[in-house]
């Protein structure tokens, strides 16, 4: 039983999504027929009738596997109206399995304390209606005298008017012989144990877990049907909405799983409380219990896979939403700091100014990565969403994805760009400043007088010495200048290349004139014995007289 219920659920499951399955019991009902009124018979419509022993329904079978409903002697059934017997007929025929119950049943009516008369009713009752196939009736015949003489009698003549076969036994040990005694109750001298109190009370305790699990299956339709109309909803709502929509059904879904956990509890307690006390007749309450928990537990999973993709519906719902307000508000971030790029022109004209620029442009590319490390976030949550199971159409969120990720590599593109331009900018600079203070060193060097006279001659050397190690570096800043010049230092850069080979074509002079000095040193001052002293005379010198230079010079070296 167990296994056909969980394959023909399993084929249900593969035929139909379970978003799109009705979440519902509704085998839930037990198998009742309707009464006279035309509606579901219940234990509590035939609880009197039942405790009366009227007719009971033990477990028995005969050889041919037929059920075994019996009639006990000293029972009220000959007083039974026809509504009452109708109706508990109808219930005690509901009491197997449908298909035991299709095969028909055997009826024992033991009348070994009552008369003939009550025999011949009882069977036109039972004739007249039974809700089944009857296959046979055993009569336990009155055992009265008198009433036996009659039964011999009368049995011949009216045991041809009925549909069914009747058998009248003399005596319990004649329906022994048709019937085995592990099919019988006690009080026919059978080995079967049967507790009818314990026994109504069972279908007392399974008929209420039925209605439970009936209960169950109501609320799971009402709700599934909610959530089905929610979803069209969604599709329309803001986040909060939906946000506030899941968190209600959240609760809601929670609060019906413990309705079935514990409808679940109840029935195994149930089950357990049966088989405290396993006889024949609770078998049939054994298999009717472990159906409706099958049942149950098929439900719950049904349920739950059904939550397991309404809930992921919603969720994915909330995750594009989401995606849609990231994404427009970090391609307006990113977009605004593509603007700032564009608008940072400046490159600087002394180091302190581009040194300032460089630390302003590194804060501003700071909060550009940032924005670009959560782009990278959003396009990688939009490609997860796209990789999954798609219950929403996700063609946007791929282009956007897209946008998302051309707008990054522009703004990384323009960030470098512009970190490039900065730092050529400074190293220019750098070495526009190095170039003048080269420039100035050389006219320092070219100011030193030298060579002048001829004591100058070592002074010379060294000066020599300094503008040829001068001269040596004159060359390091042309390939420095020359790369980093740019279309906007270009003026710069040849005011500072033009400087430098001016000072380097009056130092190749000074140079020059050095060495020459160097290479013919002055001639040796000779040594004048002095005459002795004469008086001066006052010297009239011609007015055109003029001192020889060999002379003059020789006056000045005394």
């Amino acid at each position: 039983m167990h296994r056909s219920v969980s394959a023909l659920s399993l084929q249900f499951r593969r035929r139909v999504p379970s978003w799109k399955r009705k979440v519902t019991v509704e085998s839930f009902v037990l198998d009742t027929m309707p009464g006279p009124d035309g509606n579901e018979l219940s234990i509590h419509d035939v609880v009197e009738l039942l405790e009366q022993r009227n007719a009971i329904i033990t477990g028995g079978k005969t050889r041919e596997g037929y059920a075994i409903i019996s009639l006990p002697d000293h029972s009220n059934f000959a007083n039974l109206s026809d509504s009452e017997y109708q109706k508990l007929m109808m219930y005690l025929t509901s009491v197997p399995p449908m298909h035991e119950a299709d095969l028909g049943f055997a009826l024992v009516v033991d009348r070994r304390n009552d008369k003939w008369s009550s025999v011949k009713n009882t069977l036109l009752k039972i004739a007249s209606f039974f809700p089944g196939l009857i296959h046979i009736a055993y009569i336990i015949r009155p055992a009265g005298f008198f009433q036996k003489a009659i039964s011999e009698v009368s049995h011949k003549f009216f045991r041809e008017e009925f549909k069914f076969k009747v058998i009248v036994c003399s005596c319990v040990e004649d329906l022994h012989q048709c019937i085995d005694r592990v099919e019988l109750t006690t009080d026919m001298d059978g080995t079967l144990p049967y507790h009818h109190k314990q026994w109504i009370k069972q279908r007392i305790g399974l008929e209420e877990f039925s209605r439970q699990t009936q209960s169950v299956s109501g609320s799971l339709d009402k709700f599934t049907w909610r959530l089905r109309e929610s979803i069209s909803e969604a599709e329309a709502a803001e986040s909060e909405m939906v946000r506030a929509m899941l968190n209600s059904e959240t609760s809601d879904y929670l609060a019906l799983k413990e309705q079935i956990l514990s409808a679940a509890r109840t029935g195994e307690q149930l089950l357990s409380d049966i088989r405290h006390r396993l006889e024949p007749s609770a078998m049939v309450n054994i298999t009717a219990v472990e159906r409706l928990l099958v049942q149950l537990e098929e439900t719950e999973r049904t349920f739950d896979e059904f939550w397991v993709e309404h809930s992921a519906r919603l969720r994915q719902c909330l995750d594009v939403q989401r995606f849609y307000i990231d994404y427009k508000k970090i391609l307006a971030n990113l977009e605004q700091h593509m603007k700032m790029v564009s608008q940072m022109t400046e490159i600087g004209e002394t180091v302190k100014r581009v040194e300032y620029l460089i630390a302003e442009f590194n804060a501003h590319e700071k909060i550009c990565a940032n924005d670009i490390e959560h782009c990278e976030e959003i396009v990688n949550f939009g490609r997860g969403m796209i990789s999954g199971r798609h219950y929403w159409p996700l063609e946007c969120v791929g282009v956007r994805c897209d946008e998302l990720e051309r707008t990054c590599t522009t703004l990384r593109e323009r960030l470098e760009q512009r970190s490039h331009i900065l730092s050529k900018s400074l190293q220019l600079l750098i070495t526009v400043d190095k170039a003048n203070k080269w420039c100035t060193r050389g006219i320092e060097l070219l100011e030193a007088r030298m060579d002048n006279c001829a004591c100058g001659l070592d002074a010379a050397e060294v000066g020599l010495s300094k503008l040829v190690e001068f001269m040596e570096t004159s060359n390091e800043f042309n390939s420095v200048l020359a790369e980093y010049s740019t279309p906007e230092t270009k003026a710069l850069v040849s005011q500072v290349l033009q400087r430098i080979e001016d000072v380097k074509t009056m130092c190749n002079k000074k140079m020059v004139t050095l060495k020459r000095l160097i290479e013919k040193p002055p001639r040796p001052v000779q040594t004048v014995t002095p005459e002795p002293a004469i008086p001066l005379q006052p010297m009239i010198r011609p007015s055109n007289f003029v001192i020889s230079p060999k002379v003059r010079q020789t006056a000045v070296l005394l």
